[in-house]
């Protein structure tokens, strides 16, 4: 008897040396099938409303997975209350941009970007930044734009940096986009 699961027992009916199935119970809970009950504490929410607000509950489960691996916000390395604190708001205001941007690219036919894949592609973008000689001009060099990146920096509608100039010229390309 203890091989049956804990919801299972309520579907066989022992005796001294027989079992048999409760048909009776069966038939019972069969006219619940394809039901499932939500409960909530607001008496004043529509029906819709919670239907609504369940069905979008895998996003905030999503939203922690991401917090939790994507931005890593253990904060294993970290003792002090304010830098704990820190790391918790520069993650948090880390998703909320990767929301935007998935929100931003929702619209569009072509989106094929995972979080992953959005995150990743914004890790991998790399600007390398040189002084003069003289120290009175700083340049830029982009070393590398990836597929991912040009998708979504053109479905986002912002220009291309260009492979390499002086700092003070890269305000502009960057303020002139969308």
């Amino acid at each position: 008897m203890s091989e049956l699961k804990k919801g299972g027992k309520k579907y066989v009916n022992y005796s001294v040396g027989e079992i048999s199935l409760n048909e009776e119970k069966i038939i019972d809970d069969a006219r619940w099938d394809g039901f499932y009950g939500i409960y909530t504490s607001n008496k004043n929410l529509s029906i819709e409303t919670v239907i609504r607000t369940y069905s979008n509950l895998w996003k905030i489960e999503e939203s922690f997975r991401i917090l939790k691996t994507t931005f890593e916000t253990r904060p294993v390395y970290l003792s002090k209350e304010k830098t704990i604190e820190g790391h918790f708001m520069i993650c948090y205001l880390a998703l909320v941009i990767e929301r935007f941007i998935e929100f931003s690219l929702s619209s569009l036919a072509n989106n094929s970007l995972t979080t992953d894949r959005i995150v990743d592609a914004l890790r991998k973008v790399k600007i390398v930044l040189i002084e003069s000689l003289d120290k009175k001009e700083k340049y830029f060099l982009r070393v590398r734009e990836l597929e991912d990146y040009t998708n979504l920096r053109e479905s986002l509608g912002y220009q291309i940096i260009p492979k390499w100039g002086k700092v003070d010229e890269l305000g502009p390309v960057l303020l002139e986009s969308k």
